[in-house]
């Protein structure tokens, strides 16, 4: 299955149609069109970010690094649920985490400070490589693998698109790896 077939099974799963596609990404009809037939194949990784955000699903299972049968139903299902049980997770530990826009979230430690943000799928990728890495996930291992990894990334992002791009390849590539590996 192609990028472009796995982009339109999805919007089409979520009864989403092109137009509205194409508002959420701020892009056009056309190009949404152009996606899901293939005409653009070198789609840029911050629209493969907002597409897996609208559509549910992760950067991984559009680019098509990850399989599924069932046009995503369980890795959407995984990544819900995953994503919910860190969340109470991190919660019963007594910090708080707020939502914000496409997906990033805002985690508060005990009295309520601001201590980092975090992308969902960002949050759950280091939470599935701590879980291959660690014997006991503890809150304190959690929220230093997320910030730190966050801040870095951020760091290298803010520098320009050059940044943002290898960046974006690098952590892309780099999940991919450990996916392969476990």
């Amino acid at each position: 299955m192609t990028v472009g077939e796995r982009i339109r099974e999805l919007r089409e799963k979520h009864q989403i149609t092109q137009s509205e596609l194409a508002r959420r990404l701020d892009t056009t009809k056309q190009t949404i069109y152009k996606y899901e037939n293939n005409i653009i194949t070198n789609i840029p990784p911050d629209k493969i970010e907002k597409l897996a955000n609208t559509l549910h699903s992760t950067p991984q299972f559009i680019m098509g690094w990850i399989k599924n049968a069932n046009i995503g139903e369980e890795i959407i299902d995984y990544y819900d649920d995953t994503l919910g049980e860190i969340i109470n997770f991190i919660e019963t530990n007594g910090y708080q985490i707020t939502d914000g826009l496409l997906d990033f979230m805002h985690i508060y430690d005990k009295d309520n400070n601001f201590i980092g943000g975090i992308e969902g799928h960002i949050l759950v990728g280091n939470y599935e490589k701590l879980k291959y890495t660690q014997s006991q996930i503890t809150i304190e291992t959690l929220l230093q693998s997320l910030l730190s990894e966050y801040n870095l990334i951020c760091k290298y992002r803010a520098v320009d698109d050059m940044g943002k791009h290898t960046i974006d390849t690098i952590v892309d590539v780099e999940y991919n790896r450990c996916r392969n590996n476990y």
